[in-house]
C-alpha cells in the first residue's frame, strides 16, 4: 500500500515539474477547464509533504525495530548526502535546466558561460549547501535537517 502511494506521489511531483498541463491554464473562460486546472494544481502538491512524512515515519519505524540511532542516522545521512552531491554536480554542468547558464553558453560560448556559472556558485556557498545547483534539490537538505533534529 505504501508503494502505491509512493508511486502516486512521485508521479504528481514529476508531472508538476514537467508541466504538461500548463497548456490548460489558458482556459479562455471555460469554467470546467478552469476548475479542472485548479484541482490538478493543488492535487499535484500532495507529493512533497507525503515524502517528508513517509521518510520520517520509516526512519522512526526503523528505530522502533531496535536499530541504534547513531548508525541508522549515519547511514541515512551518507545516502542522502551522496544523492545530493551527485545531482548537484549533474545540475552544475547541465545547461538545459538552467536558463541563465544556457543563455550565457549560447551568447558568450561554453567556456565563458560555465566560468561565470562556477564563479556565481562559489560566491554563494550557503545557497549551494541549502539547495544545490538547482532549486529542485532543496528537498534533500531539508530531509537531512529533519532527521537531524
Amino acid at each position: 500500500r505504501l508503494e502505491v502511494t509512493w508511486f502516486m506521489a512521485s508521479l504528481f511531483i514529476v508531472i508538476g515539474h514537467a508541466g504538461p498541463f500548463e497548456i490548460i491554464l489558458d482556459y479562455n473562460g471555460n469554467v470546467f477547464v478552469e476548475t479542472l486546472s485548479h484541482i490538478f494544481f493543488h492535487i499535484r502538491r500532495v507529493g512533497l509533504p507525503f515524502f517528508l512524512l513517509a521518510s520520517g515515519f520509516l526512519f522512526g519505524r526503523s528505530l522502533r525495530k531496535g536499530q541504534p540511532l547513531i548508525p541508522r542516522y549515519e547511514k541515512a545521512l551518507r545516502r542522502l548526502t551522496r544523492i545530493f552531491l551527485v545531482w548537484t554536480i549533474f545540475y552544475a554542468f547541465e545547461p538545459l535546466g538552467n536558463t541563465q547558464l544556457r543563455e550565457n553558453c549560447l551568447t558568450y560560448g561554453m567556456l565563458t558561460g560555465y566560468n561565470w556559472h562556477i564563479h556565481y556558485l562559489a560566491k554563494q556557498p550557503l545557497l549551494l549547501i541549502i539547495g544545490g545547483t538547482k532549486y529542485n534539490l532543496w528537498f534533500i537538505p531539508s530531509l537531512i535537517t529533519s532527521i537531524s533534529f
